[in-house]
């Protein structure tokens, strides 16, 4: 499964539960304010990156002028539509606001 993330609040639940809920054949990408998690030492994505198994979008780190460190692997948006197409099922976390 692809696990596409777009929050940056940390911590939060809302990550501890994705996190939790990955297996060894899924991926995490970090979107739009999800990329922002690239500046915490966050073990548990620090060990999704060093197994090929995290990418962040490279347009949304350059949108928020956030430099990804070296061992974050960063994606295209077409190599997204490559990673979609190995995954036959996604799930976005987004925190919902209350209004």
């Amino acid at each position: 499964m692809l696990h596409i993330y777009r929050d940056c609040q940390f911590p939060s639940q809302q990550l501890t539960q994705c996190l939790a809920m990955l297996t060894c054949d899924d991926h995490l990408l970090l979107i739009e304010n999800g990329v922002y998690l690239v500046c915490y030492q966050h073990p548990e994505l620090l060990a999704l990156a060093q197994t090929n198994r995290l990418s962040v979008l490279t347009d949304d780190l350059d949108a928020r002028g956030v430099q990804a460190p070296a061992l974050y692997p960063t994606i295209s948006m077409s190599q997204w539509v490559a990673l979609s197409a190995q995954h036959v099922n996604s799930l976005t976390w987004a925190v919902s606001s209350s209004v």
